[in-house]
């Protein structure tokens, strides 16, 4: 996927914005309550969704290991992290919010885009040497978080995934023709 096919699924996917703000009820939070609290942003971003996965991706491309299957993948899981935070929330009755909303769309994709490319290289891209925690680095600077908090992230959403990152040339294809990717 291109930036713009990235950006056009992501503002697709995302609930309106009605659900992104839901007041937390009193008491100890849920697990899944507690997972989205670490991908909510406290205001909404400064940038666009489509400025920020043109960022990211740019980045990318920018790199061997960057290529259209790295934007796809990120969403497939982004798509994935959500139907199983859903089936989780339901499991504990933990409501029914959605878990792509406008405060948390870009801290998704910035952690699906990282453990895409994680999971598609051995190594870290090539224009960054050999040091492996150089990619979480660069990542973090230009995802606007720190790479500490790019770790909790990063954990939280292999956990919803039951670390899990095996798609099936069948979920790619229906993932690319459901989304018009050709």
């Amino acid at each position: 996927m291109n930036a713009r096919d990235v950006a056009a699924y992501l503002r697709y996917r995302v609930a309106p914005a009605s659900c992104a703000n839901k007041p937390q009820e009193p008491g100890a939070p849920s697990p899944c309550d507690w997972i989205l609290d670490l991908f909510r942003c406290r205001t909404p971003p400064p940038i666009t969704i489509d400025a920020y996965a043109a960022r990211l991706l740019g980045f990318c491309e920018q790199n061997e290991d960057g290529s259209v299957a790295t934007g796809t993948l990120a969403c497939i899981l982004l798509e994935r992290f959500a139907g199983n935070l859903a089936r989780l929330s339901q499991q504990q009755d933990c409501g029914d919010e959605d878990s792509v909303t406008p405060l948390t769309v870009h801290r998704l994709y910035l952690t699906s885009l990282l453990v895409a490319l994680k999971f598609l290289s051995d190594r870290p891209p090539a224009a960054l040497g050999e040091e492996p925690k150089m990619l979480l680095r660069v990542m973090s600077v230009l995802g606007g978080v720190s790479a500490h908090e790019l770790c909790q992230l990063e954990l939280a959403f292999l956990s919803v995934l039951e670390f899990n990152l095996v798609v099936s040339p069948n979920e790619y294809s229906s993932f690319c023709v459901l989304n018009c990717l050709g």
